[in-house]
């Protein structure tokens, strides 16, 4: 078993999406998701990867929406393309928001600096 919640929950929206869509020989298995996220940045060929700058997502949206439009968009869920950089994510299972935790920094910054 995975004890890697993010990627079993990104294989279920990529199942569900792949389904409707009529492409279930697209849906990533759990193992080719552990796979992209160990994948080491230097190993990524750029030109396979989608820009940024061409991502469409609505933010009126509903969360689940958004993330299963940005997993039909870019494929690999772990890395983009911003120009003629390669961009990696990683993704948290503690259920923290990237707001909460810049928050917290900054709250943390402050306190030092008093």
């Amino acid at each position: 078993m995975f004890r890697n919640r993010t990627i079993r929950c990104l294989h279920m929206m990529s199942k569900e999406l792949f389904l409707r869509k009529g492409r279930a020989n697209m849906i990533p298995t759990i193992e080719e998701l552990q796979q992209m996220k160990e994948t080491d940045i230097r190993e990524i060929d750029i030109s396979q990867l989608k820009d940024i700058s061409e991502i469409q997502i609505d933010k009126k949206q509903s969360p689940d929406s958004r993330i299963r439009k940005y997993l039909e968009q870019v494929h690999n869920p772990y890395f983009i393309r911003s120009g003629e950089y390669v961009l990696k994510f990683k993704y948290s299972d503690n259920g923290r928001s990237i707001d909460d935790c810049l928050a917290e920094y900054v709250s943390k910054l402050t306190k030092i600096q008093c």
